[in-house]
C-alpha cells in the first residue's frame, strides 16, 4: 500500500532527535492541529534502511489521551517491552494529538486528527522510510481502538490491518467519553460510526482478513455485539474475548494483538 510521500505545503518537520532509549522524535507543525506535536518512532534493532527497497512494516500505536497524557499507560513503551518489533521487523510509530483523540476531523475547529494522521504522518513516514511495499498496521484500545477501526474502514487503501481491544464500538451518538468535543455534531459523527462503516465497507473487508477484535474489561458487551455484526456480515476477523484484563496499556493484551496484526500484514 504505497501512497505519495509528498507532504502538504503547510506541514513542517524538525530534524530527528534520538534519546538513550532509542526513541526517535520529530516535532511536526501542521494546519491540522492547533500546536506542534511530537511523533515518536522506535526502529527494530537490526533495522537497516538498505532493506527498504523491498518491504517496510509500520505499527501505529494509537494513544487514548491527548499529547503526553499517559494515564492509561504509554503504549509505545509497553509495545516495545514485548520485543516483538525486533522479532517481526516492525517500525513502531506513536503519534500524539492536541485534544482527546477520536481519530476524526472536527467539522469546524482546528482539530483534524484523521487528516493529521493520513495526510501528514503517513506521507512523512513514507518519505523517511521509502520502500517498494508498505504495510501500515493500527493498534489501539478504548478510544484508540475505535480509531484503529474507523481509520482502516474509512481509508482501506492506506492501512493494511487494525486491532481494537476493549473499545466502545457500538456507540451511536456522540455523548460519551469526550465524543461531543471531538465530533462536534451528530452528522459528523455518523461518518465515523463503526457499526455503519462495517456495513458500508463489508464488500471490501470480506475479501481478506484485516480486522481483529479482542477484549475485555469495560466494554465486553460492546465487543461481543461488534463481533456478531462482523459474523452476520461475513467479514473475516480474529476474535478473542476470553480474558479479563485491566483497561490500559501494559495489562498483557498487546502481544496477541501484535501477532494478529503481523499475520494479517
Amino acid at each position: 500500500m504505497t501512497i505519495s510521500s509528498e507532504l502538504p505545503a503547510e506541514v513542517t518537520v524538525s530534524k530527528p532527535k534520538a534519546d538513550k532509549e532509542g526513541i526517535i522524535r520529530y516535532e511536526i507543525k501542521s494546519s491540522f492541529e492547533i500546536k506542534p506535536l511530537v511523533l515518536r518512532i522506535i526502529e527494530p534493532k537490526k533495522f537497516s534502511k538498505k532493506d527498504l527497497s523491498d518491504k517496510c512494516k509500520f505499527l501505529f500505536v494509537l494513544p487514548v489521551e491527548s499529547r503526553n497524557n499517559y494515564c492509561f499507560g504509554d503504549g509505545l513503551k509497553f509495545v516495545a517491552a514485548t520485543n516483538l518489533h525486533n522479532e517481526l521487523d516492525l517500525i513502531l510509530v506513536a503519534p500524539e494529538f492536541y485534544g482527546i483523540p477520536w481519530y476524526c476531523d472536527h467539522p469546524a475547529d482546528g482539530l483534524k486528527d484523521e487528516s493529521f494522521l493520513v495526510k501528514a504522518l503517513v506521507p512523512l513516514l513514507d518519505k523517511i522510510y521509502p520502500a517498494r511495499k508498505v504495510s501500515r498496521l493500527l493498534l489501539g484500545f478504548s478510544k484508540s481502538g475505535w480509531g484503529a477501526l474507523s481509520l482502516i474502514l474509512r481509508n482501506p487503501d492506506v492501512f493494511t490491518a487494525a486491532v481494537a481491544w476493549d473499545s466502545p464500538l457500538m456507540e451511536t451518538t456522540p455523548i460519551n467519553y469526550g465524543m461531543k468535543d471531538a465530533f462536534g455534531t451528530q452528522g459528523n459523527f455518523n461518518k465515523y460510526q463503526i457499526t455503519t462503516l462495517f456495513k458500508e465497507k463489508a464488500d471490501i473487508f470480506r475479501k481478506k482478513k484485516r480486522v481483529a477484535l479482542f477484549g475485555y474489561c469495560d466494554f465486553g458487551d460492546q465487543m461481543e455485539q461488534a463481533h456478531k455484526i462482523l459474523l452476520d456480515l461475513g467479514i473475516p476477523h480474529d476474535w478473542n474475548n476470553s480474558t479479563v484484563r485491566d483497561h490500559r496499556f501494559g495489562s498483557g493484551w498487546e502481544k496477541e494483538a501484535i501477532l494478529s496484526l503481523n499475520k494479517m500484514s
